[in-house]
């Protein structure tokens, strides 16, 4: 583990694109985990609870979900910013950490009073008592949320990928324990808050913001910043309405547990979001801070060039969704890997609109995020209102994945016009080439069981090397990116 900063100081790194690799990199290990244990965690929960006890669980997860994004969305990056501004970064982590407690609370409140009227809404009677327990776990996500946004303004990315690993970990081992006791879905929600509380005490570990003691701290700011980013997030927000208006439009809890199985695997792209763009924010701001513009760009320019690269991929894995699905959930769940098709590509759009708005927020444009994400609104509320009626789980997720390809368009032209940078037009080629062979391999090589792994497996280091060959990981680009801090 790196040393860390001296007190109230920011990191400044030697090599910016090494020091965001590094920390990016050691998250990203620390969230493998997460897809390795909810891949076991989903096909254990889903043969335990089957269709519908899963559909409970997930629709319970999906609209807590709502409350922690509500916190997070509108303090996380606004935090993330701040800190990284500042060289004296005390007042700051003390006042959000306090603005953190207070909103999640506040939450935990609403979401409980609100529990039973959300249960009737959706005629389900079970979900109450499912939403008033897993309220519980908003304060403690808080709690954790302010110590980790702290952890990545002041440049230590690798403290937060300790804690990211020790919550994924204690997730698995507790819903192997609590529900093999014959807890069901309760037992899946007690490990929710076990994991967020074990989470809780690693961060305080690595990191320990006053929280009675008084700061100074001009909490202007902070809303200045806050106001526009909630706003847009919202925007963003609302793709994750597709569950919750699958249920409310006629769909089934059973349904439901099929669309919340086939989105928690296209989800797994988002992992390189959570992991990068808040990292990306807090390494833009401390160049453009030391007045390295030049090398900001250049920073903005390759993640976008990297982030490209994981098209073929998503190809590939998109086109074997229905043998991926009965591999994890079983044959219950056969219709979840249609809808997977779908959905992945949705979710890498998702991964290129949050690093577009990180790079917009970390150039002090926060108000731009607005006009990338704002004009999705009504495609989303139209879409959901007018397709999944008609088509169901298809209409959801075609809704989904559309809005955020139109999403990541407009966060394009955003980033054009403000930082002038986007990959180039022989990069943006070679991976059209290669995302129709990864579909092809995907589609004209079928292949169940222990064959499904090693074609993945072995189609994504068929990808990875026609990129070599084709000279894009050949680059100067990628050599910047290939040394450590």
């Amino acid at each position: 583990m790196p040393e860390a900063p001296p007190p109230g100081h920011t990191r400044r790194p030697r090599d910016a694109g090494g020091h965001l690799l590094d920390g990016t990199i050691h998250v990203l290990m620390a969230q493998a985990l997460l897809p390795l244990t909810a891949l076991f965690t989903a096909g254990y929960l889903s043969r335990k609870l089957e269709p519908t006890g899963y559909g409970l669980l997930t629709l319970t997860a999906s609209l807590v979900l709502w409350f922690h994004w509500a916190v997070a969305a509108l303090f996380s990056r606004a935090t993330v910013k701040l800190v990284s501004d500042s060289e004296d970064v005390q007042p700051a982590a003390s006042a959000t950490l306090r603005l953190y407690l207070i909103a999640s609370c506040t939450a935990l409140v609403v979401l409980w009073l609100l529990a039973p009227s959300i249960a009737a809404w959706l005629e389900e009677p079970r979900l109450a008592w499912t939403l008033q327990l897993y309220a519980f776990d908003l304060p403690l996500v808080g709690f954790a949320s302010a110590h980790r946004n702290i952890l990545i303004g002041t440049g230590r990315y690798r403290a937060r990928a300790g804690a990211t690993a020790v919550r994924w970990l204690a997730r698995l081992g507790l819903v192997v324990l609590l529900v093999g006791l014959g807890l069901s879905v309760a037992g899946a929600i007690l490990a929710g808050l076990g994991a967020s509380l074990c989470e809780c005490i690693v961060m305080r570990l690595y990191v320990q913001p006053g929280l009675l003691r008084a700061a100074r701290f001009p909490r202007r700011a902070l809303w200045n910043l806050a106001a526009p980013l909630f706003v847009s997030s919202l925007g963003l927000r609302l793709l994750k309405l597709d569950l919750v208006a699958l249920k409310a439009l006629g769909g089934t809890t059973a349904e439901v547990g099929l669309y919340g199985a086939a989105r928690n695997l296209a989800g797994i792209p988002l992992l390189l979001g959570v992991a990068l763009a808040p990292h990306l924010l807090a390494t833009m701001s401390r160049l453009r801070q030391d007045g390295e513009q030049e090398e900001a760009s250049r920073l903005a320019r390759q993640t976008l060039q990297a982030l490209l690269m994981l098209l073929p991929l998503a190809a590939l894995g998109s086109a074997s969704g229905v043998e991926v699905a009965l591999l994890i959930y079983g044959p219950k769940f056969a219709t979840a890997g249609l809808w997977l098709s779908l959905l992945l590509f949705g979710s890498l759009a998702l991964v290129w609109v949050q690093i577009c708005c990180s790079m917009l927020v970390a150039v002090g444009r926060p108000a731009l995020t607005l006009a990338v994400t704002l004009p999705m609104v009504p495609l989303i509320l139209v879409g959901y209102r007018w397709l999944i009626p008609i088509h169901g789980g298809w209409g959801a997720a075609l809704v989904t994945s559309g809005a955020a390809v139109c999403s990541a368009l407009f966060g394009s032209l955003a980033v054009v016009r403000i930082l002038g940078v986007l990959p180039g037009l022989r990069s943006l080629a070679c991976c059209t080439l290669l995302t129709a062979l990864g579909g092809a391999l995907g589609h004209y090589l079928p292949a169940s069981g222990v064959l499904l792994v090693l074609k993945l497996l072995g189609g994504s280091a068929l990808l990875v090397a026609c990129l070599w060959l084709l000279g894009e990981l050949r680059t100067e680009t990628w050599r910047r990116l290939m040394k450590r801090a």
